[in-house]
């Protein structure tokens, strides 16, 4: 097997990905001794949804402007209006 400067980056991401992954119990415990978990899960929610939002933002700005940005908020907060 040859490496590659892509296969040992893949690995790498591997690696970094399990070490995160396996950081996640001790990282928990620590914080919900300090905070409650149901601040640390708000915080966890908020982080999340700024990081995904910011990278549809950016797809939307790709593919048209604000324009279509506004246009997919429009249509996705009309999706999860309740049925009548």
């Amino acid at each position: 097997m040859q490496f590659t400067r892509r296969r040992i980056a893949d690995a790498g991401l591997l690696v970094l990905v399990n070490a995160m992954w396996a950081g996640q119990y001790p990282a928990y415990k620590t914080a919900t001794s300090r905070a409650g978990p149901v601040i640390i899960s708000l915080w966890t929610f908020l982080i999340a949804s700024a990081v995904l939002l910011k990278e549809k933002i950016s797809a939307a700005m790709l593919a048209g402007g604000l324009l279509t940005l506004a246009g997919t908020i429009l249509i996705t907060s009309a999706d999860k209006t309740p049925a009548e």
